[in-house]
């Protein structure tokens, strides 16, 4: 003698109709095969009320008695089970509305500052607060009788408030049920408490709901107590109930906390006792929680109980057990002994017609919830099943109809909501696409935004303010009136002024008032502002860049309340997230366009320029173009000086090598003197030794004499000759300073076109540049690297070459040096000829005196000897005065070509330091292909100059 109606019930709600995944014909059959079973169903039904009816015909006696007496003890048993079934649903549901009403009641306190009393308000707005709470309390409690005491707690159980005309209730801290709305935030309802009352016992429920503050957190607690016997008038007195029947509510712990029997006084009064003591079976049939029946002894007698669990209630183990008289529970048994001797074939009769309408009775609401089920999967939302009565049939059909009607509702919600939400999508992406974001143009893209956000929301003014510099104050950047369609701007919010709003705007995320007065960071806009107005709602969304707030968006409405919904709140958001782009879009325009400025100042040739550097990317890359211009200007710098020392040296190489060649030039012209001289002196020497020839008949005696000064002027001749060589040498050598002159020059020439060429490279440098902070692509960045780091390879190549023909000429000037060393050399040799020439000189004039001394007879000979010899000695003077001159000028090539060899070594440590310095630059290798100055060149030069020579 079982039954799950309540559990059935539950578990039918939960299914959910899978009509769209069946096909149009898989559905036709399934109705089709309903429609069969519908008809079996009522055949039988009809059928088996026949054959109960026409049993007692066939089957009299104890056969017909058994049968008869079987069904109706079931009979009775399912009755008495669906009437508590029925009070056990009864009692969730008024569970439920009172749930209900107490969240109706938590945000009725929300709204008359309820959570003030969290926080240190004035004391005056407290009072005003509690004194505004318990008034709504007390209207609540006129409302609905069945709550005898509505309190608000604070978080230690101690009462703030309370509803008037109900008399104080204790601290509340250490009861389970407020201590499970403190700790979990979530609605409670208590189990039976009994509580003192003068010299008697009452019992009463108490039911619990949290209040949050804005952080989500609890800050105080709605208490509502509703007396037992509130929930006995509301529950067992508004139910048909039987005679003969005792109603008993069972809490978790097994204990009755109502009863009703009006018959029976005793019980009555047995409150607060278990039920255990009135049945041993309890205990297991409360264990199984499902609707079960049984019999068993008591006090008064065999009863029979009735048990059903109360559902739908967290926390809690309630349930509702009936007791009835067995003797008056089963009277039908002897009535059908009676009805059995009146007569089988009337009994038949009677109980076949009854039969039949029976089943045509209990089918027929079953059949009509199951068409009205079938349409409503088919999509037919306006049909509904008739309800009449209060059984489970009608429970069903009426949960029918409720399930239709909230989803029409949630349809159409849901309608309302995709058309609002796609409406604000289809506002967003023209938005997005608005020119004030493209262009950087913050002034009108707000123009834009405070439009459509007042046409969109409906909202009376909307408008956007940002940060001035400093952040002392919010400056209105465009307003719009939705009803004068008129925008302005320039109005300025202080932070000395609304210290507040300001605080909470840095606090809060959004600030979200659906009704002005009562929200605290507005409080300081309500005089001056928000009240002449007429303004009721407000909502400021926060503009952020990089986690920082630089301005509001802010709607309101004008006239009646509204409360922001979330999506509302989302569009808003997305509002600011659009102006913080199109203010981020300036000032990277801002900062593009000073970079333009910057390159446009390096392509002129300002290497002082620099770019100013923010926490941004064009902020990395100013960085990087100013560390390059830094580089490059050190570069260049050192460049330029290295360029002005190398043709300082290459102008003093030059005017030495010049003054070394004028100085070859006079000892040339030296040598061709004493050539000259040499030449003059052997004519008179042949002269001398025709005349000689002559008088040699008569100057025997002086023939040894004559023939010593012979072999003098041999010596002399020879002398000469090897003077005249000398000579040729230094010459030669001289040709060789000749040409070291014209390496030089084209040297020079050939850093001058480095030079150019190391400038060239310096503007293709400063072009990239401009380039790279004009270009946003990070592949054109990459290229824009690689032909950077060309040029810096191309600069460190034409180093390198400088390097190299520094060194070429450094080889150069050594060979110089040893040339003019054997110069040298040579010089020292002729010096020494000529000194030898002298003495030679010298020795023939002791002869030629000693031959005019000694011979008379050839006096005119001799004195014309004497002379020519005079003149010898005189021109030999002159030799020697020229080759000391040629011997100076030797040494004075001979320091020059030591300051050339000093020269050229400090162009070698200034191309070194040059070469360091340009280490990090790469040049193309198009670009050291323009200058050759390799040592092949020069060797070719060379070998092309010899040749010439």
């Amino acid at each position: 003698m079982t039954a799950q109606s309540a559990k059935d019930r539950r578990s039918g709600r939960d299914r959910t109709p899978a009509a769209g995944r069946i096909s149009r014909s898989a559905l036709k059959a399934s109705i089709a095969r309903r429609t069969r079973g519908r008809l079996r169903i009522r055949l039988k039904a009809t059928a088996l009320a026949v054959v109960f009816g026409g049993l007692p015909v066939f089957l009299v006696g104890a056969i017909a008695y058994w049968v008869a007496d079987r069904s109706i003890v079931q009979k009775i048993a399912e009755e008495k089970i669906t009437e508590s079934a029925q009070l056990s649903d009864r009692l969730s549901r008024f569970l439920e509305d009172r749930i209900a009403n107490l969240k109706t009641v938590v945000r009725v306190a929300e709204l008359t500052g309820g959570t003030a009393f969290s926080g240190a308000p004035r004391e005056r707005a407290r009072t005003a607060a509690r004194q505004k709470l318990e008034k709504e309390l007390s209207n609540f409690t006129q409302d609905y009788p069945v709550y005898s005491n509505i309190s608000l707690y604070d978080l230690q159980g101690n009462p703030i408030a309370r509803s008037a005309g109900s008399a104080r209730e204790p601290n509340q801290k250490n009861f389970p049920y407020f201590q499970q709305v403190i700790e979990k935030g979530i609605p409670v309802i208590s189990e039976p408490i009994a509580t003192k009352v003068g010299d008697s016992q009452r019992w009463a429920i108490y039911l619990g709901a949290p209040i949050k503050n804005d952080g989500d957190r609890v800050s105080a607690a709605i208490v509502a107590k509703i007396p037992v016997e509130f929930v006995g008038n509301a529950i067992l007195r508004t139910s048909g109930l039987s005679e003969h029947t005792t109603y008993r509510l069972i809490d978790s712990s097994g204990r009755i906390f109502q009863t009703l029997n009006p018959q029976n006084q005793q019980a009555n009064s047995a409150i607060g006792s278990k039920i255990a003591e009135k049945t041993a079976l309890f205990a297991p049939v409360n264990a199984q929680r499902r609707n079960q029946a049984w019999i068993d002894g008591s006090s008064w007698g065999e009863q029979l109980y009735a048990y059903s669990p109360v559902l739908n209630v967290s926390g809690l183990s309630w349930s509702v057990v009936t007791a009835t008289d067995s003797a008056i529970a089963f009277a039908p048994q002897r009535n059908l002994l009676q009805a059995i001797g009146v007569g089988t074939v009337l009994t038949a009769l009677v109980t076949a017609v009854l039969g039949a309408f029976i089943a045509n009775r209990v089918t027929l609401p079953v059949l009509q919830a199951t068409s009205a089920v079938e349409k409503i999967g088919q999509g037919n939302l306006d049909i509904r099943v008739p309800v009449r009565g209060n059984d489970e049939l009608a429970v069903l059909g009426d949960n029918i109809n409720r399930m239709a009607s909230q989803i029409q509702n949630l349809l159409k919600t849901l309608r309302q909501n995709a058309d609002r939400l796609s409406l604000q999508n289809r506002v967003l992406a023209e938005l997005a696409r608005n020119e004030g974001i493209l262009l950087g143009d913050v002034k009108i893209a707000a123009t834009a935004f405070t439009k459509a956000t007042a046409e969109t929301l409906g909202v009376e003014l909307a408008s956007i303010w940002l940060y001035n510099s400093d952040r002392t104050k919010l400056v209105c950047l465009d307003l719009y009136e939705l009803t004068s369609q008129q925008h302005s701007d320039g109005m300025k919010l202080k932070i000395v002024d609304f210290p507040n709003y300001f605080q909470s705007l840095e606090r809060d995320a959004f600030i979200v008032a659906d009704d002005v007065n009562t929200h605290p960071a507005l409080e300081e806009f309500s005089d001056s502002y928000l009240t002449p107005v007429g303004i009721q709602s407000r909502l400021d969304v926060p503009i952020q860049i990089t986690a920082q707030t630089v301005g509001i968006v802010c709607c309101e409405q004008v006239g009646s309340p509204r409360q922001w919904l979330p999506e509302e709140q989302t569009f808003v958001g997305s509002i600011a997230n659009l102006v913080s782009l199109a203010l981020e879009n300036q000032t990277t325009q801002e900062e593009v366009g000073h970079l333009l400025d910057i390159v446009s100042s390096v392509e002129k040739g300002d290497l002082t320029a620099r770019a100013n550097v923010s926490d941004r990317a064009t902020g990395l890359v100013a960085d990087t173009f100013n560390r390059l211009l830094e580089q490059l200007s050190q570069i260049l710098a050192q460049v330029s000086g290295t360029a002005q020392r190398v043709t300082q040296t290459s102008q003093q190489l030059d005017e030495s090598s010049r003054t070394v060649a004028l100085n070859a030039q006079q000892q040339a012209e030296g040598v061709t003197k004493v050539l000259n001289l040499t030449k003059w002196v052997q004519n008179s020497a042949r002269h001398s030794a025709k005349q000689i020839a002559l008088a040699n008949q008569s100057l025997g005696e002086v023939r040894t004499t004559v023939e010593q000064g012979q072999l003098a002027i041999d010596t002399l001749t020879q002398g000469i000759r090897t003077l005249q060589a000398g000579a040729e040498r230094v010459v030669r050598r001289t040709k060789d300073l000749d040409e070291f002159v014209t390496l030089t020059d084209g040297f020079v020439q050939e850093q001058s076109q480095l030079a150019e060429l190391i400038q060239s490279l310096a503007m293709g440098a400063t072009l990239l540049a401009a380039r790279a902070t004009a270009q946003q692509d990070p592949r054109q960045m990459m290229v824009l690297a690689k032909e950077f780091d060309t040029i810096a390879n191309q600069i460190k190549d034409l180093a390198q070459q400088t390097d190299k023909n520094l060194s070429s000429l450094e080889k150069r000037t050594d060979r110089i040096k040893k040339a003019v060393s054997s110069i040298e050399r040579d010089l020292q040799g002729i010096d020494g000829l000529v000194d030898g020439l002298t003495l030679g000189v010298e020795k023939s004039a002791k002869a030629f005196e000693s031959i005019q001394s000694g011979t008379e007879n050839a006096i005119q000979i001799g004195a014309t000897v004497a002379r020519s010899n005079q003149q010898i000695v005189q021109t030999a003077r002159s030799t020697a005065t020229a080759m000391d001159k040629i011997a100076r000028l030797a040494d004075r090539t001979a320091q020059l070509t030591q300051t050339a060899l000093i020269q050229s070594e400090r162009m070698q440590q200034s191309s070194e330091q040059l070469l360091g310095r340009i280490q990090f630059l790469r040049l193309p290798a198009e670009a050291t292909e323009r200058v050759d100055l390799s040592e092949e060149g020069e060797n070719a030069l060379d070998t092309t100059s010899k040749t010439a020579t």
